[in-house]
């Protein structure tokens, strides 16, 4: 039954967190989608969006500490509590960029689409005591948004070599 709801649960996340992804209106037509490269389209490297020192440190604080408890989420073996104080820093980490954060327009739209708005759902749902299933499957998009962050914005200030 857990395993039914979990399913369902990923399912519909993935249908509907993801409309920009749907087929287009006219064949050739492509998604109105920034920084993302068609399958058809010459292997070159994607511009990354800007960040400022807010988003990275805010991102860098919910990439610790989700992932400290990653194995933990993937093994499914938090508690409630533990997925609310993880949603505690995914949320406060979340009200200081949108407080602090000075962005571009452009990059600042890109980031509320790309991250933000199922980084805040994620959040949400961990923090939810309903169900474990559903708190988990709210981490599991945390992490998600993770990897979509350092897919498309830049991790370091622009112009600074990236540590190795």
């Amino acid at each position: 039954m857990m395993q039914k709801l979990l399913q369902s649960t990923i399912l519909f996340l993935a249908s509907a967190g993801t409309p920009f992804l749907a087929a287009p209106a006219h064949a050739d037509q492509s998604p109105p989608v920034p920084n993302v490269r068609r399958a058809d389209a010459p292997a070159t490297p994607v511009r990354k969006w800007e960040t400022d020192e807010t988003v990275r440190s805010a991102m860098g604080n919910i990439r610790n500490a989700m992932l400290a408890r990653q194995a933990d989420i993937q093994q499914d073996r938090l508690a409630t509590r533990e997925y609310q104080r993880l949603a505690e820093i995914v949320n406060t980490s979340i009200g200081e960029m949108k407080k602090s954060m000075h962005l571009p327009r452009d990059a600042a739209d890109a980031l509320h689409t790309i991250v933000l708005v199922d980084l805040i759902r994620s959040g949400e749902m961990m923090h939810s005591p309903q169900k474990l299933a559903v708190q988990r499957v709210g981490a599991l998009g945390v992490l998600q948004s993770l990897r979509l962050y350092g897919e498309h914005f830049e991790q370091v200030q622009p112009g600074l070599a990236k540590a190795r």
